[in-house]
């Protein structure tokens, strides 16, 4: 039996087991998390034979965050479904811009999100790469461009100084 058909009873009737499928009509669409709705275009048919009224609405549920939905439709306690899938969002990770060497303690400078948190923030004083860590807020509907797990290590990097005369010295 099909997830997707709903089967009508009729004690009084000739005919038995009639139908209505409900299908997704626009399977090409992608769906991916964007804090909203998705309800796929979806089509209910009924068989010839059916006995009630042809106007059984398309329920969604399971809609909005990324995962399994559902499109169905319910009659009589009966009910049919067909599942889609809802995409996680992509996260691309920030560009991390390299510092020069000041002598001092630098920190890379982490772009704001509302999609990530930094759990290391590449400090360093010498030459040199660093580790900038930074972590998903919502790995369940969020993906790194680059990774499936829920941190992405980025580098950021110290260069070396490049000395450079104010003046030009007088050599005697």
């Amino acid at each position: 039996e099909n997830a997707n058909v709903l089967v009508e009873s009729c004690k009084n009737c000739s005919t038995v087991n009639e139908t209505a499928a409900l299908t997704l009509t626009d399977t090409s669409e992608e769906f991916i998390y964007n804090k909203k709705e998705h309800k796929p275009a979806a089509d209910v048919e009924y068989s010839d034979g059916w006995h009630g009224e042809k106007t059984l609405t398309v329920k969604y549920e399971n809609n909005i965050n990324a995962g399994k939905a559902n499109a169905y439709i319910e009659k009589d306690g009966a009910k049919a479904t067909v599942e889609f899938t809802i995409q996680k969002a992509t996260v691309k990770e920030p560009d991390i811009e390299s510092k020069v060497y000041t002598g001092e303690r630098l920190y890379a400078d982490i772009p704001q999100s509302n999609n990530y948190k930094a759990l290391t923030n590449g400090n360093g004083i010498n030459v040199g790469s660093y580790d900038v860590v930074l972590k998903l807020i919502d790995p369940a509907n969020y993906k790194w461009s680059s990774t499936e797990d829920e941190t992405v290590k980025l580098k950021f990097n110290i260069t070396e100084a490049v000395n450079s005369w104010v003046t030009v010295p007088s050599i005697a």
